[in-house]
C-alpha cells in the first residue's frame, strides 16, 4: 500500500531568491544549470511545461550547457529531483524549476490547491506531466496519486516518488485495454489517445485502465481530481462511474474543448452532461463541484 503524508514546505509559495550567484570564477555545466536556476528566479517570468518560453529557455540553455549533459538532478525546497538530461522537459524544469513552480502556483488550479484543507485527504492527477500540480498538493499535505501514461514523464515520476507521490504509467478511459499515443511534434507535454492532424502516431501501445477499477487510496478520502488528458477526457471521465455511483463526490477540475478545438470538438458539453447526471454543477474555472476549464476558456485557447 503507498505511503501516505506529503512534504511541507514552510511558506505558502516558494521562490528562490539569491544575491551571490557565483562563488568561483569559473563554472562547469552544472553550476551554469544552478546559475540558470538562481538567476531566472529573480525575473517575474512564468515558464509552463510546454509553448515558446520553454521551447526558448531550452534552446538558449542547451547551447550554453552542452544540452545539460552533466545535469543528474535539481535541489528544491522539497528535497532532491532526480534528472534524465536527455529528456528535454527534465532539463528545462533544471534550468528554471522556480519559474514552472510559480507558474503552476499561480495558475487558478494551483490557487484552489493551495488554498484546501489536505489533513487526511487525496488529490489524484490524471495526466500529470511532470507533476507540479502534485507537488504543490504534496507540500500542503495531501496524499497524491499520479497518472501518467507518457513513457519519460511516467519514468520521471516514478523515480521522484519519494517528493512527488505514487504514480501509475497508464491512461484512463472507459474501458480497458491497449491504446497508441498520439504526440505533438511542438509540445512534449501534449500527449493523447485522440489522434488529431499533425500529431505523429507512438511505435508502442500504452496501458489503458479506468479511474474506477485503479487503487487511490479510501476513495472517500478522494477531493480533488485533476483531469488533463488532450481530447480524452470524456472517456476518462465516463469511467469514473463505479466510483460515482458509490457516492463519491469529489471535486473535479477537468481541461474540456469548445467548438473550434482541433480534437474532440466540444468535449465541454460531453463532460457536463456525463457528471450532470451525478449531481455537478458546471462553473468556469472557479471553485465548486465541477470546475473545469469553460468552452468559451478553451474555444479561444484551441482556435
Amino acid at each position: 500500500m503507498p505511503s501516505t503524508g506529503g512534504l511541507r514546505s514552510s511558506s505558502a509559495r516558494i521562490r528562490h531568491h539569491t544575491t551571490t550567484v557565483c562563488g568561483k570564477v569559473g563554472l562547469d555545466l552544472t553550476d551554469l544549470a544552478k546559475f540558470s536556476r538562481r538567476g531566472l528566479s529573480i525575473l517575474p517570468i512564468e515558464i509552463c511545461l510546454g509553448g515558446r518560453k520553454m521551447r526558448a529557455v531550452q534552446s538558449i540553455m542547451d547551447a550554453l550547457t552542452r544540452g545539460g549533459k552533466n545535469i543528474g538532478s535539481i535541489d528544491t525546497p522539497f528535497g532532491t529531483l532526480q534528472i534524465d538530461a536527455a529528456q528535454a522537459p527534465e532539463r528545462v524544469l533544471a534550468y528554471c524549476f522556480y519559474n514552472i513552480l510559480e507558474h503552476y502556483q499561480n495558475s487558478p488550479l494551483g490557487q484552489r490547491i493551495a488554498a484546501m484543507d489536505w489533513s487526511g485527504r487525496t488529490f489524484v492527477d490524471v495526466g500529470a506531466n511532470l507533476g507540479i500540480y502534485s507537488l504543490i498538493a504534496r507540500s500542503k499535505g495531501a496524499e497524491v496519486f499520479m497518472v501518467e501514461p507518457e513513457p519519460a514523464h511516467a519514468d520521471f515520476l516514478r523515480r521522484n516518488k519519494k517528493i512527488l507521490g505514487t504514480s501509475y504509467a497508464i491512461a484512463l478511459s472507459d474501458v480497458a485495454g491497449q491504446l497508441p499515443l498520439y504526440y505533438s511534434p511542438t509540445n512534449s507535454g501534449a500527449t493523447s489517445l485522440i489522434q488529431s492532424a499533425g500529431y505523429i502516431r507512438s511505435k508502442d501501445t500504452v496501458a489503458i485502465s479506468t479511474f474506477s477499477h485503479e487503487y487511490f487510496g479510501d476513495p472517500a478520502k478522494i477531493v480533488l481530481v485533476k483531469i488533463d488528458v488532450e481530447g480524452s477526457e470524456n472517456q476518462t471521465v465516463r469511467g469514473m462511474e463505479d466510483f460515482l455511483e458509490a457516492g463519491h463526490r469529489p471535486d473535479i477540475w477537468c481541461e474540456v474543448r469548445g467548438g473550434t478545438a482541433s480534437r474532440s470538438r466540444n468535449s465541454c458539453i460531453e463532460v457536463i452532461q456525463s457528471l450532470g447526471r451525478y449531481g455537478y454543477n458546471y462553473s468556469l474555472g472557479s471553485p465548486c463541484d465541477l470546475a473545469p476549464h469553460g468552452a468559451r476558456h478553451l474555444t479561444e485557447r484551441m482556435t
